[in-house]
């Protein structure tokens, strides 16, 4: 199903209240990367599919994060949640920090990679994630496991043009040891058609009651954390949401073929 948002570039938490949720997306469309995204936009899988392959040698950060989502989400590609954690690792590897999000994420899971919420954070942290250090790197971990999976659902349920693109930043304040969410600020929300005999449109979603619903069922989804272990400091951390290499949550899942997974292969002197 083509279904997924995906980020290039994070910024410190102090300079997210301000930006917009395309500053938090994927940003710049290189050269070597427009086709991919116009296939995408274009609902042509078999192009995307293609283009990625093409450009997977290339050492491309860019395009190795695009080949994780793919894998991660279902892609135009059967989903392979293990499979796409090799992918996030080489863009990390690669130069692109925000791939330590989800990287980090991932061993946060346990997918594709020994589960462990410290290695997590000190992943995160390599993101952008509490830069300055005032957490913990296993509470860190356990907040940046938690956003990305909320996130992966709600890009996963929400239905086409459910979130307007550079429509402002869905921003959260997590507590780890109580598990207190404050929603800090939404993104836009697209309208819904209006019903025949009205002029009035309704939003197609209410943000922050799905943004609540995903945070708590993340929470229940993520390994059970050591309580003990979790600090009592709220962090900010931005939700991805925008969905913006598919056609919609919507849309029927389409397999057109496979990823070289085998030239994913390890770089020296990088992050493990």
């Amino acid at each position: 199903m083509m279904r997924s948002g995906f980020t290039s570039s994070l910024i410190p938490v102090a300079a997210m209240l301000g930006m917009t949720a395309a500053s938090l997306a994927v940003a710049a469309e290189s050269a070597a990367t427009q086709q991919i995204y116009s296939a995408f936009h274009h609902g042509d899988c078999a192009k995307a599919i293609k283009a990625v392959n093409a450009l997977l040698n290339a050492q491309n950060a860019e395009v190795d994060f695009v080949a994780a989502r793919m894998a991660d989400e279902g892609v135009c590609i059967n989903q392979d949640s293990d499979g796409a954690t090799a992918y996030y690792k080489r863009s990390l590897e690669l130069g692109n920090r925000a791939a330590g999000l989800e990287y980090g994420a991932k061993v946060g899971m346990g997918e594709g990679a020994e589960q462990s919420y410290e290695h997590a954070g000190e992943l995160c942290r390599t993101a952008g994630l509490d830069a300055t250090g005032q957490m913990s790197a296993y509470s860190l971990g356990y907040v940046c496991t938690v956003r990305a999976v909320a996130g992966k659902m709600m890009r996963e349920s929400f239905p086409k043009g459910a979130i307007v693109r550079g429509g402002g930043a869905a921003l959260v304040s997590f507590t780890a040891s109580n598990g207190a969410l404050q929603i800090r600020s939404l993104p836009r929300v697209g309208m819904a058609d209006a019903q025949v005999g009205s002029y009035i449109q309704h939003p197609m979603i209410d943000a922050r009651d799905e943004i609540k619903k995903a945070w708590q069922q993340a929470m229940t989804t993520v390994p059970k954390p050591d309580v003990a272990r979790l600090d009592s400091k709220a962090v900010d951390v931005p939700l991805d949401l925008e969905m913006t290499i598919e056609m919609g949550g919507d849309s029927a899942p389409v397999a057109q073929g496979k990823l070289q997974t085998g030239d994913v292969v390890p770089i020296n002197g990088t992050p493990r």
